[in-house]
């Protein structure tokens, strides 16, 4: 594939106390080992640099920057001071319904994954069996759904993703969609016996900590939809305009500027979306994977900090 300006985009971090290591998580140590890795390997800009550049078209095609996802807060506990440490200003990509005292239950479920079943595999093991026995309830004839599905055809940009993996996340977009998935989750979630309310205090940062990371220490936030939909090319465009309309409304009342950048959830957007967000004034906007064939200032692509190890891992004596 040929070298191009991109981001490396992170989500989880751990350090095996308040946060447990979970699928794609890093410890600090990690994020450290990953920024060195990018100093040496790549052009590693803080984000303002990388997007001063690209907005006059001097992008180097080995530029790179870091970006976090959906304000999660073992990102501002175990990521933030790393950060600062190295003099590195990221970009923060924020999804804006916590901030109205919602809850966001895809973080929710995220972390009762994580927190109830020690493993993937023994979510996984329970959530399709779940299904299994729900159908009716669901009105879905899961086993025909399971038979049928071939892992090749789904998500193959995301080589990290086991084929159950891919499986899971088909069943939750595409064929429960988000009232049927939350339902089912929800039966797991009263099983299990998990507190919502009191884990809340370890899933998202808060106001004030998105107006230090931003107003006061210089990183730059951009838009990620209001609520987060982990399948927006499937919304109207009514739903979309709402979702990037009410969350750029959100970060201007918090942030008192309106962001030009985007990150597009998921990776899942169409061409209404990419209408909506020029039609918004935004600038530029990322992917969540990597790839060709794609030339909109709208469509810059991010790697995933699980391909970012893999190469090091590959280049063990220059990394780790």
């Amino acid at each position: 594939m040929k070298e191009k300006p991109h981001g490396i985009m992170f989500h989880y971090f751990h350090d095996d106390a308040a946060y447990k290591r979970g699928p794609g998580s890093l410890s600090a140590e990690d994020l450290e080992r990953v920024i060195r890795y990018c100093q040496e390997t790549y052009h590693l800009l803080s984000a303002d640099e990388w997007l001063y550049k690209e907005k006059r078209g001097a992008l180097d095609p080995r530029d790179v920057f870091l970006s976090f996802d959906d304000c999660i807060r073992s990102e501002y506990e175990i990521a933030y001071p790393v950060l600062q440490s190295y003099h590195l200003k990221a970009l923060w990509f924020v999804y804006t319904s916590v901030f109205e005292g919602e809850l966001e239950m895809l973080e929710v479920y995220r972390h009762f994954r994580w927190e109830m079943y020690g493993d993937m595999e023994a979510f996984y093991d329970d959530f399709f069996q779940t299904a299994l026995c729900e159908q009716e309830a669901l009105h879905l004839d899961i086993r025909d759904v399971m038979d049928r599905f071939d892992p090749a055809e789904h998500f193959r940009e995301r080589s990290f993703y086991t084929d159950r993996d891919r499986m899971f996340r088909y069943m939750r977009d595409e064929i429960l969609t988000e009232g049927r998935y939350n339902w089912l989750m929800d039966q797991l979630i009263r099983k299990k016996g998990y507190d919502i309310g009191a884990n809340r205090r370890y899933l998202w940062i808060t106001e004030q900590e998105l107006k230090k990371i931003i107003c006061t220490d210089g990183h730059i936030a951009g838009l990620h939809t209001h609520t987060h939909p982990t399948f927006t090319a499937g919304l109207s465009r009514e739903r979309q305009e709402w979702e990037y309309g009410k969350n750029r409304e959100v970060l201007e009342r918090i942030l008192g500027v309106s962001p030009a950048c985007m990150a597009h959830p998921c990776n899942s957007y169409n061409a209404d979306t990419l209408d909506i967000l020029k039609g918004m004034g935004i600038e530029t906007g990322f992917r969540a994977t990597m790839g060709d064939g794609y030339t909109s200032r709208l469509e810059y692509a991010r790697k995933d900090s699980t391909d970012v190890l893999n190469e090091m891992r590959g280049q063990k004596d220059l990394c780790l």
